[in-house]
């Protein structure tokens, strides 16, 4: 019985240490993405995600929609401002199980649609705004092959303190399980 315990409690515990981790890499990874996704997924469809381009890339904000899905208004927030944009149909597209609008928030007005390899259509590309973009990605410098191995080194100190923590649960378990038989409580 106490066998059965103690495994019990170290599957527990292994699993509870794996959901934690997932929770940190998807924080980490998907960033602000993520979060916004998962907001948009639990309104139940109260909420839309937003595709916004803005002069720096494309970031995703999430806006309360109101009316229908196929006519109506998003509000959401962009620089502390409120937004609104009208819906329009066949503008909504779906992202994973999530309605979705894309859109240019110097003219957050009016949606357009995303190519399938989620491009935007060449109509709404400022094309001084390209140009420079095309300018600074040239003029970048060059990823540092110490960034990498930075992280690197970060990623293998993490995993031996996981490993070495997982350890310590395991030993901490067994000791406590043999202090139990030891004294024959249970």
């Amino acid at each position: 019985m106490e066998e059965q315990l103690a495994t019990f409690i170290a599957i527990f515990v292994s699993v509870l240490v794996s959901f934690f981790m997932g929770c940190l890499a998807m924080g980490l990874f998907g960033g602000k993405t993520t979060l916004n996704y998962l907001l948009v997924k639990i309104s139940k469809g109260k909420k839309i995600l937003i595709w916004g381009d803005t002069p720096t890339g494309r970031r995703s904000y999430v806006g309360k929609l109101g009316g229908d899905i196929k006519e109506g208004v998003i509000m959401w927030s962009y620089l502390g401002g409120e937004k609104v944009t009208v819906v329009i149909k066949g503008y909504v597209g779906r992202y994973y199980g999530v309605n979705y609008v894309s859109l240019n928030v110097a003219y957050p007005e009016i949606p357009y649609t995303l190519a399938e390899d989620g491009e935007a259509p060449t109509t709404t590309v400022d094309n001084k705004t390209l140009n420079n973009i095309i300018k600074r990605a040239l003029t970048l410098p060059s990823v540092d092959d110490d960034k990498q191995g930075q992280t690197l080194k970060l990623l293998l100190v993490l995993g031996v303190i996981t490993v070495g923590a997982i350890a310590l649960l395991y030993f901490r378990v067994i000791t406590i399980e043999q202090a139990i038989t030891g004294l024959g409580v249970v």
